[in-house]
């Protein structure tokens, strides 16, 4: 797998990552919610310790990662963007866009659909253009990260 292919592979996989963390945070809160009081034989069962203070900082370090997977998601797409922009055919383009921008957290194109929506027979989506919009993208990847030299 060359480096433009995992720049858009890892676009979805961080988005993925932080519904994850959002959903994670979401059962935290809802843990804090008061719950029913235990009582076994007249006597309170209570913790020692106050709960809401790990409740706390647990939200707080997934708050933390979720922001740090935002700043890398915003890096990335942007790269990502670029190198679509400056891709020599729009094929290439959709391919690259349904394949790994387009689709949702759970759910991506799959090669039958992209097929579909470029009108073209799946075998030739999945295994030539694919393998040749990849190589462009590589070779764009390469140059925006190669640096420049001054005069």
């Amino acid at each position: 797998m060359n480096e433009a292919e995992e720049l858009f592979k890892n676009i979805r996989y961080i988005r993925r990552e932080i519904y994850i963390l959002e959903r994670k945070q979401a059962n935290i809160r809802e843990s804090m919610l008061p719950s029913g009081i235990r009582y076994d034989k007249d006597q309170v069962q209570t913790s020692p310790e106050d709960p809401m203070l790990k409740f706390a900082e647990r939200i707080s370090e997934a708050e933390e990662l979720r922001q740090q997977r935002i700043v890398k998601l915003r890096e990335d797409s942007a790269l990502a963007q670029r190198i679509l922009n400056d891709m020599p055919t729009a094929k290439y383009r959709m391919l690259l866009e349904l394949r790994y921008i387009e689709g949702g957290i759970d759910y991506r194109y799959s090669w039958s659909e992209i097929a579909f929506e470029m009108n073209y027979v799946e075998d030739y989506v999945r295994k030539e253009l694919y393998q040749e919009a990849i190589a462009e993208a590589q070779k764009i990847y390469d140059e925006l990260k190669t640096p420049v030299s001054p005069l």
